[in-house]
């Protein structure tokens, strides 16, 4: 067997272990795909749930509000009649006291206040019960919009997803086939050195400081962003969602740690960022709002990614 056909042997033999490999990543997307798109529609199921269930509320409430208003005119009707003629009773009695017993009047007067009493006491379970379906209401209304704005996020994060797949060089650094040659050469040097935290800051410096900063002016602009964002792992969709009061500052942080300099050992992103190259992420502005919304919305939008689930945050958001 001659050189030429050995190496054409060795050649085929790793184009099929890169067939194979994409065909991993392939179905391991396709399967966080599908995961998201049953989640999406286990929500529209939702929604309409509740929408029902709002439609009912209304519609008992109506009846109920009618059947209160019928309830209290009645009772009304019966307090004024019952009213008039005791009354009455008591005006004639009193009118003709040398005809009627003492002890009589005062039996009416008590009919009377027994009536009155009763009458108040109805009135007020009406209005409570009332008052009750009311907020029963109010609150099935807090959950639809809850839930429509929820709906409406994973809609938005979809849009947002395929835009990116359209302009994927405009969300990722910039890194040459020549540079990129280099700095595999130079990352299979690290392993030989004692220090290689020395080299990685060098290869920050000369290949990425400078694209970093472009890709940040090119996505968030010039001036500082405090809000969330979106880092995507290209090979495996996997992404990490985080915040930051100055998010450009804090994607370089993620670059050089994705390079090995001063990253944990135990951190998910720098992890898979070393094993796969910082070139193979995207970075992506999810929102733009004040530091002390920064939690929640955090919390939202690893929700809205599954990014503690499928992805490479640790928590649903703990700061």
């Amino acid at each position: 067997m001659n050189l030429i056909t050995l190496f054409g042997i060795i050649l085929l033999g790793f184009g099929i272990l890169l067939i194979i490999i994409s065909i991993k990543y392939i179905n391991k997307a396709q399967n966080m795909i599908n995961t998201k798109e049953q989640n999406l529609q286990k929500e529209r199921e939702e929604k309409r749930q509740l929408q029902s269930e709002i439609s009912i509320l209304l519609q008992n409430k109506t009846e109920l509000i009618e059947s209160i208003n019928a309830n209290r005119k009645k009772n009304e009707e019966e307090y004024e009649n019952s009213k008039k003629i005791i009354s009455e009773q008591i005006n004639f009695y009193r009118e003709n006291a040398q005809n009627a017993s003492i002890a009589y009047i005062e039996n009416l007067e008590k009919e009377y206040t027994k009536a009155e009493q009763k009458y108040l006491q109805r009135k007020q379970e009406l209005i409570a019960k009332q008052e009750q379906i009311e907020k029963d209401i109010e609150d099935a209304g807090a959950r639809f919009m809850a839930l429509k704005s929820k709906i409406n996020a994973a809609t938005e994060a979809q849009l947002r997803e395929r835009e990116k797949e359209e302009k994927l060089d405009f969300y990722k650094l910039s890194v040459s086939s020549i540079d990129l040659d280099d700095i595999q050469k130079l990352e299979s040097v690290k392993l030989m050195l004692h220090n290689p935290v020395i080299l990685s800051k060098l290869i920050w410096s000369t290949y990425f400081q400078k694209q970093t900063t472009e890709m940040c002016n090119r996505i968030l602009g010039s001036n500082k962003i405090c809000g969330i964002y979106k880092i995507t792992n290209i090979k495996t969709h996997q992404c990490y969602v985080g915040q930051s009061v100055d998010v450009a500052q804090r994607w370089k942080d993620h670059c050089k740690c994705g390079l090995g300099i001063e990253a944990s050992a135990t951190n998910k992103l720098y992890n898979a960022m070393q094993k796969d190259g910082i070139w193979n992420f995207t970075f992506e502005l999810l929102e733009e709002c004040p530091r002390e919304q920064l939690n929640e919305a955090e919390k939202r939008w690893i929700e809205i990614y599954k990014a503690s689930e499928l992805g490479y945050n640790s928590t649903i958001g703990n700061k």
